[in-house]
């Protein structure tokens, strides 16, 4: 997946939604990983966890507007990579383009976006996750 980028607004965003610390991340919900790589190079995870696995991630990296965004899921029967994964609530969406890789039994699909005004707005509230228009989460801010 390499080296994620994003911008410094996603990063404090994602601070306030955090819901508690690692431990209480790794029985379930919102963990945030914060790795300061250099001086001022700061990496942002939001992480969706269960039984210790993660479900859902978003990505970034202070300065840089790139968000990137995984949501782990069933492998496909077809086989075939998803082609669009969304964020949506109502009537706001945000729909990237998307891809995808089997990862130990799990099927991890990822696409980038860069963090703006629906983006945010999407992230305050509850969520659905979309993987070519069929809903495969949802999630909340204030969840665990």
């Amino acid at each position: 997946m390499g080296l994620w980028r994003g911008g410094l607004a996603m990063g404090l965003m994602l601070a306030a939604m955090s819901q508690g610390g690692a431990q209480e991340a790794e029985l379930g919900g919102w963990h945030l990983q914060e790795d300061r790589i250099e001086a001022d190079f700061v990496n942002f995870d939001l992480s969706w966890i269960e039984q210790g696995l993660p479900l859902f991630a978003l990505n970034c990296q202070q300065g840089f507007p790139e968000v990137y965004i995984t949501v782990f899921i069933d492998p496909p029967a077809d086989g075939a990579a998803p082609g669009e994964l969304a964020l949506a609530d109502g009537e706001r969406r945000v729909t990237m383009a998307a891809g995808g890789t089997e990862m130990q039994g799990r099927f991890a699909v990822d696409a980038m976006t860069s963090f703006g005004p629906d983006l945010a707005a999407l992230l305050t509230g509850p969520v659905s996750v979309l993987v070519d228009g069929v809903e495969v989460a949802r999630y909340t801010t204030d969840a665990a």
